[in-house]
């Protein structure tokens, strides 16, 4: 008997964990951003619908239809809730996918430099912090990269100038 194939491949469970750096940092960041956004559409929807009540019980006064014209906006507010949860669901799954994808431009390059900065303190000099097209902190990572080559030239020391004399003629 042969196995069914696995739905997802070794490969693709890598890289889904490659973007999960640091998954409580990363959800946390998410989750603030959708509360933040959560309540700022709940402010909005609420003076919407507050706004289209008494719209409603103003047109009710001036048509004289009233079950008629509450029975429409009933109707109207149905069809937009469905509308509105859509919404509201691209809307978790997007900032989800955001989230994960931007904060991982900021931790994986924190990664590379803690294994940067092993390696110094174990000797190597041999290897360099080489980041992706779009991390964040490529200025940091060329300046421990110059470091790295300073350390080696100097066999693992830092040479500081020395200072200037202050020995003056008598």
């Amino acid at each position: 008997m042969t196995q069914a194939p696995s739905i997802e491949s070794p490969k693709d469970q890598r890289r889904i964990r490659n973007y999960l750096l640091q998954p409580l940092l990363q959800i946390k960041l998410g989750l603030y951003s959708i509360l933040l956004a959560l309540c700022f559409s709940s402010v909005i929807l609420l003076i919407v619908y507050l706004n289209l009540r008494d719209f409603a019980e103003i047109v009710v006064v001036l048509t004289d239809s009233g079950s008629e014209t509450r029975e429409l906006f009933f109707e109207y507010a149905t069809a937009s809730q469905w509308w509105i949860g859509l919404l509201v669901m691209g809307f978790l799954i997007s900032n989800i996918i955001i989230s994960v994808t931007y904060t991982h431009k900021l931790i994986g390059p924190t990664v590379a430099f803690r294994s940067q900065l092993e390696r110094i303190r174990s000797g190597d000099f041999s290897q360099r912090v080489n980041l992706r097209k779009g991390d964040a902190f490529i200025e940091v990572a060329t300046e421990l990269n110059l470091l790295t080559d300073m350390l080696s030239e100097n066999e693992g020391s830092i040479s500081t100038p020395e200072p200037a004399s202050t020995d003056e003629a008598i």
